[in-house]
């Protein structure tokens, strides 16, 4: 019995384990423990929409934000639950509009937010960089693939400088972009409503054009 204590004593720390990669987990912390307010929710899949059950609370739930009468069971909310979103957005919302949270519920989702942030730069840039630059000469050579997206705009791979941030702190991650020489100059450029840009190009809708040329 000494010896199942001192394990005890020394490994159970009384604090629960989140795996902060799994949806269902942050869910649950966030709506069922926390008791943010659902407000944003994941389309629903196919076979989601092929159940009754499943189709007919969130048949309610439009007609709840609608302003009209409904009676809500726990099944419907735990539904809602399962689909609501847990991304930055839903997170700054509810620390705006729920009045009902404490100082420390605000205080966690604020962590949260700062613990997703710095997951995403270490899957994004810290873990794959390490291992990006060639073995030859110890640069990174993203590869830029011209058409391979359905919209046809560029994509970047191996790493993907695309991701790289424009704005905040994150923005000196392009600091690890060198010139391949001294007097080489970087230019930046974006498109600037591409597909409307090309449907005007080609339908020559003159309101479109319009848009893109001339006075207007």
């Amino acid at each position: 019995v000494e010896l199942l204590n001192d394990l005890v004593a020394k490994h159970f720390t009384g604090e629960p384990k989140i795996n902060f990669d799994s949806p269902r987990q942050v869910q649950k912390l966030l709506y069922g423990v926390i008791g943010m307010t659902p407000r944003i929710y994941n389309k629903l899949t196919a076979k989601e929409k092929a159940d009754d059950d499943m189709r007919e609370a969130f048949a309610a739930l439009r007609r709840l934000n609608q302003g009209r009468k409904v009676e809500v069971t726990d099944a419907m909310r735990e539904m809602w639950m399962k689909k609501a979103t847990t991304d930055d957005q839903a997170v700054e919302l509810a620390l705006v509009k729920d009045e009902h949270l404490t100082d420390e519920d605000k205080a966690i989702l604020k962590s949260y937010l700062k613990i997703k942030e710095v997951t995403t730069r270490l899957k994004l840039f810290y873990r794959p960089y390490r291992t990006a630059p060639h073995w030859r000469d110890g640069l990174i050579h993203s590869s830029m693939i011209q058409c391979e997206a359905v919209t046809r705009r560029y994509s970047s791979r191996e790493p993907n400088l695309q991701q790289l941030p424009s704005r905040g702190e994150g923005i000196k991650f392009r600091t690890l972009i060198l010139p391949h020489h001294d007097d080489a100059i970087f230019v930046s450029t974006d498109f600037s409503s591409q597909e409307l840009r090309g449907l005007a190009h080609a339908s020559r809708d003159e309101g479109m054009l319009s848009c893109y040329l001339g006075d207007k």
